[in-house]
């Protein structure tokens, strides 16, 4: 045993050495018998979860979030847009995908055919020359163009046309315009 380091030398039955830390040790009798203590153990491991709500691979209840951020917030989502997964549980977190269309008005049907609540999902932006699309606000719906993207602010400037005063340029928020699928 090496105090300073806190280490230990295990001697094995091959007769080879090998230094492993003090805090993974436990010191038995030559005559312990190692299967009792293996099933104390697993037995130890079991009671750990024995009474915890949430289980190992069982799906996780949110519908009491999604109510919520339902009465908080409006529906921006449309058909033919994109849009990225913000959902950390989600297999398909940080992933972009055309939205199909919108079953209600939070739920989209994605290009993979997943369905998917908007609270898990984000706009994606577009570089400048490219096409997106407005999410809110009395221009919703319009498809429009980026002159001007300003990553500091949010903010892009967006080209579009109105059907009531022709060609219109705007700024808009990050949140408030995503790409364009179509």
């Amino acid at each position: 045993m090496d105090v300073t380091n806190v280490r230990v030398t295990v001697l094995l039955k091959d007769g080879s050495k090998i230094d492993v830390s003090e805090l993974c040790c436990k010191k038995l009798d030559k005559d312990a018998d190692l299967s009792t203590e293996k099933q104390k153990k697993d037995k130890k491991s079991d009671d750990r979860y024995k009474n915890d709500s949430q289980k190992v691979g069982a799906k996780i209840d949110r519908s009491g979030e999604l109510k919520e951020y339902e009465q908080l917030n409006k529906p921006w989502l449309l058909p033919e847009i994109k849009v990225r997964v913000i959902d950390r549980h989600s297999d398909f977190f940080k992933e972009k995908f055309g939205v199909k269309s919108v079953l209600t008005p939070f739920v989209a049907m994605l290009e993979n055919g997943k369905r998917i609540h908007q609270s898990q999902l984000d706009t994606v932006i577009p570089k400048e020359g490219y096409r997106c699309c407005i999410l809110s606000g009395k221009y919703r719906n319009c498809l429009g163009r980026i002159n001007k993207k300003n990553k500091k602010k949010g903010k892009v400037v967006l080209e579009f046309w109105n059907d009531d005063k022709g060609l219109e340029i705007k700024e808009f928020t990050f949140f408030e315009v995503t790409e364009s699928t179509n």
